[in-house]
């Protein structure tokens, strides 16, 4: 259950923010083309949260010789 509330609430937290930006910064005047890699960078790190697991495996530790 712990997985799906965590997915559950990262899609909902990823279109809000999306949404809220999206129209703070076009009440402002601020065209989509101004910051649309950033917030399309924010969307991955928020993706990232939900697909990628708490830990991480050992590919990158060197074996100790």
């Amino acid at each position: 259950m712990a997985q799906g509330a965590r997915m559950l609430f990262g899609v909902i937290g990823i279109a809000v923010m999306t949404y809220v930006l999206t129209v703070l910064l076009n009440f402002l005047g601020i065209g989509i083309q101004s910051y649309g890699s950033y917030l399309a960078w924010a969307v991955a790190l928020g993706v990232f949260y939900i697909v990628l697991p708490k830990r991480g495996g050992h590919a990158f530790n060197a074996p100790s010789i």
